[in-house]
C-alpha cells in the first residue's frame, strides 16, 4: 500500500505541473519505468494513477499534430495488450476492468498524433 501511495503522490506532482511543458517532458522521462511497471500484473495496484499520469502527459505536453515520442507510444501498445490481450494468451487482457480509463488514454493519443498512429511500424504493437 505504501508503494501505491507513492505512485499517487507522483501523479499529483505531475498533475500540479501540467501547464509547464518543459518540466512535463523531464517528468515523463523519469516516470516511464514507473508507468510501464504500473501496467504489469505486479503493478496493477497503481494502474489507475498510471493511466491518469499517461493521460496527463499526452494531453498537456503535446499539441494536436505534434509527434508523440515512440517511447510513449509503447504505453499505448502495452495498454492494448493488458486490456484486450491476445488470442489464446492467458496473461493478456488481465486489466479489462480498466477499459473506461484506457479509452481516455487512447483518445488522447489518437487526437494528438494521428500521423504516427497511421504510419507507425507494426513492430511497435508487438508484445514480447
Amino acid at each position: 500500500m505504501a508503494a501505491a501511495g507513492c505512485v499517487t503522490a507522483i501523479r499529483r506532482v505531475v498533475e500540479s505541473c501540467s501547464k509547464n511543458k518543459p518540466l512535463l517532458c523531464e517528468l515523463r522521462t523519469l516516470c516511464m519505468p514507473l508507468m510501464m511497471h504500473g501496467m504489469t500484473a505486479d503493478g496493477l495496484d497503481s494502474i489507475e494513477d498510471v493511466l491518469d499520469m499517461t493521460a496527463l502527459f499526452v494531453y498537456n505536453e503535446f499539441e494536436v499534430g505534434q509527434v508523440i515520442p515512440l517511447e510513449l507510444w509503447k504505453i499505448f501498445q502495452h495498454l492494448l495488450y493488458i486490456v484486450v490481450g491476445k488470442e489464446n494468451d492467458p496473461d493478456g487482457g488481465y486489466a479489462f476492468e480498466f477499459l473506461e480509463q484506457a479509452i481516455i488514454v487512447w483518445i488522447n493519443f489518437i487526437a494528438k498524433d494521428q500521423q504516427t498512429l497511421m504510419s507507425v511500424s507494426p513492430t511497435l504493437f508487438e508484445t514480447n
